[in-house]
């Protein structure tokens, strides 16, 4: 039986960006980026073979369905995300 491989989504790309690559080698498959400027995200995505590209958050999570989300943002805007960092396997950088 072949090893799970994880799946992430990282929300956020101004720290989050730096951890693309640390995913990608630990054998995560990155899924999603998600950013408001959505443009910025895709060239990154493209960089580093991400399928999907978000400008919400909550779209990210609902479709793209990573098992793990990082969220590479302060607390005070992860709080008015209504708890997205709060949720099951996510991670605050």
């Amino acid at each position: 039986m072949a090893p799970r491989q994880y799946t992430a989504g990282i929300i956020g790309l101004g720290y989050g960006r730096a951890h693309i690559a640390g995913f990608q080698a630990a054998g995560v498959k990155v899924l999603a980026l998600c950013q408001r400027d959505t443009e910025a995200a895709a060239k990154l995505a493209s960089q580093y073979q991400v399928p999907h590209v978000f400008g919400r958050w909550q779209d990210m999570l609902a479709q793209a369905r990573p098992d793990n989300r990082l969220a590479g943002k302060s607390w005070s805007v992860m709080a008015s995300h209504k708890g997205a960092a709060l949720q099951p396997s996510c991670a605050r950088i």
